[in-house]
C-alpha cells in the first residue's frame, strides 16, 4: 500500500522550530511500565518552549522508546476532570503519540493541553494544539470534528492587546486551519464545498511568498487526489516542485507523482521517476515500499518487489502499509499462509482496519479457503468506505467479492 505523502502538521512546525539534534539512550525494552510512566510524568517539569521542542526531539529520533512511553502514559490518563499531566507533558505527549499515528492517543492528550492552554489563557498554546488536534481527527477519520476545531480556530477574533508572539501565532494557525479545513470537508465528501474553499484559499495567497503559495496548491493537488482527478493533481505537483527550493521538499514531491502516475495507469512512467528516487535513497523505507507494492500491484518483477518491501518492514515493523505491501507480494508469489502473517499484523495497527488492507485480507483468506473468515473481512472493508475515489473505486467489488461467498 502506498504512503500518504502529506505531511503532519507535526511536521511542519517541527520542521522551522527545532534546534539541534540528541537522541535518547534509554533503551525501552530493558524499562518496566511503571518506570516509564514516571518517565512520561517527569515531562510534566519540562518549562521552557526550547526545552520542550527538544524533547520532542528527542522521542522522535528514538519512535521505539517514544511508542511504549507514549502507551504507559496512556494508562495514566484520567477517569475524572482532574488529570495527572500538566501543559507540557500533555502537549509533548500528545505531538509524539501523532507523530507515531496513535491517533486516539493523540486526541486525549491534545484536549488535555488545550484545556491547560485555556487556563493560563496562551493563545499562542491554545492555537497550536489545536492545529494539531484537527490534525489527529484528520488522521483518525474524524473529519467532522476536525472541522469543528478548524473552523472554531477561524472564529478567533483578532485583538490589537496580545503580544507579537501570540499574533503571529494566530496568523499562523488560521493559515493551518483554512488548508485543513479543506481536508475536512472533502473528507466529508462535500466536493462543492472544498472547491470553493481552495479557490478562495488560492486568491487569498496568491501574492504571497513561494513556499506559501506551494503550501497552498499542495492544498489543491491532495483535494484533486482524494477526488479521483489524478492528471490534474500531478499538473499541480509539478507547479509545487517549481515553487520549492528545498532539494527534499522537491524529493517527496516526485515521490508523489511517481504514485499518483501510478495510479493513473502509467505504470512504467511512476517506476521511472521512483527508481530515480530509490537510487538516490536506496534505503528509504517509504520509496522501497511504494515501488514494491507498485510492482506488485501490476504482477512486475516480483522477486524485486519482495527484496524493496522486506527492506521497507524491517525499517519499520510496525508501519500498516509497508506491512500489507509485503503481504501483497507475496500473495502475489501465491505465497498465502506468509501473506497472512504480515496482513494480519497490519489490520491489527491502528491505521490498518481501511478498505484496502481488509480486502487484501479477505483476498488472502479467500485463497487460503477461509471463507466465512474472508466474508467477515470484506465486510469491515465495506463498512470502512470513505469518500475517497479508491474507496469508491473498491466498493462495487467488494460487494461482488461478498455476493460470490456462501
Amino acid at each position: 500500500m502506498g504512503e500518504n505523502m502529506r505531511p503532519t502538521i507535526l511536521t511542519r512546525f517541527l520542521a522551522v522550530a527545532i534546534v539541534g539534534i540528541a537522541m535518547l539512550q534509554a533503551n525501552a525494552q530493558d524499562k518496566s511500565k511503571e518506570d516509564l510512566q514516571k518517565e512520561a510524568l517527569a515531562l510534566n517539569t519540562v518549562r521552557s518552549e526550547e526545552a520542550i521542542t527538544q524533547k520532542i526531539k528527542e522521542l522522535g529520533e528514538n519512535k521505539k522508546y517514544a511508542k511504549k512511553l507514549v502507551q504507559a502514559a496512556a494508562e495514566l490518563l484520567p477517569k475524572k476532570e482532574e488529570t495527572t499531566f500538566t501543559y507540557s507533558g500533555a502537549h509533548i505527549l500528545g505531538l509524539t503519540a501523532l507523530d507515531l499515528r496513535e491517533n486516539k492517543t493523540a486526541i486525549e492528550f491534545l484536549l488535555i493541553a488545550i484545556e491547560k492552554a485555556n487556563k493560563v489563557k496562551s493563545i499562542k498554546k491554545l492555537c497550536t494544539n489545536r492545529i494539531y488536534l484537527v490534525e489527529a481527527f484528520l488522521a483518525d477519520n474524524r473529519p467532522v470534528d476536525g472541522e469543528k476545531i478548524a473552523r472554531k480556530i477561524l472564529s478567533t477574533r483578532p485583538n490589537t492587546e496580545l503580544d507579537e508572539e501570540d499574533q503571529i501565532a494566530l496568523v499562523n494557525a488560521f493559515f493551518f486551519a483554512k488548508n485543513d479545513l479543506v481536508r475536512c470537508v472533502m473528507n466529508q465528501g462535500k466536493f462543492d464545498d472544498a472547491q470553493k474553499l481552495v479557490d478562495g484559499l488560492i486568491k487569498e495567497y496568491e501574492e504571497q511568498g513561494d513556499a506559501v503559495k506551494g503550501m497552498v496548491l499542495g492544498t489543491k493537488a491532495q483535494f484533486l487526489t482524494y477526488k479521483g482527478d489524478l492528471k490534474d493533481a500531478i499538473k499541480v505537483y509539478e507547479l509545487v516542485v517549481d515553487l520549492t527550493d528545498k532539494d527534499d521538499r522537491k524529493d517527496r514531491l516526485r515521490e508523489a507523482i511517481g504514485n499518483l502516475e501510478a495510479d493513473a495507469g502509467n505504470v512504467d512512467k511512476a517506476y521511472e521517476i521512483l527508481n530515480a528516487q530509490l537510487k538516490k535513497k536506496p534505503d528509504n523505507p517509504g520509496l522501497n515500499n511504494d515501488l514494491g507494492y507498485i510492482l506488485a500491484s501490476h504482477d512486475r518483477k516480483l522477486d524485486e518487489a519482495e527484496k524493496m518491501t522486506r527492506k521497507a518492514v524491517e525499517a519499520e515493523p510496525e508501519n500498516s502499509s509497508f506491512l500489507d505491501s509485503m503481504a501483497w507480494v507475496l500473495y502475489k508469489q501465491k505465497k498465502y499462509k506468509e501473506a497472512k502473517e504480515f496482513m494480519v499484523k497490519a489490520v491489527a495497527q491502528e491505521r490498518g482496519k481501511n478498505t484496502e488492507l481488509m480486502e487484501h485480507l479477505g483476498d488472502i483468506q479467500v485463497a487460503l479457503g477461509e471463507k466465512a473468515e474472508a466474508k467477515k473481512s470484506y465486510e469491515a472493508a465495506l463498512a470502512a468506505v470513505t469518500f475517497n475515489y479508491k474507496d469508491q473505486a473498491r466498493k462495487p467489488e467488494l460487494e461482488k467479492k461478498l455476493k460470490a461467498l456462501p
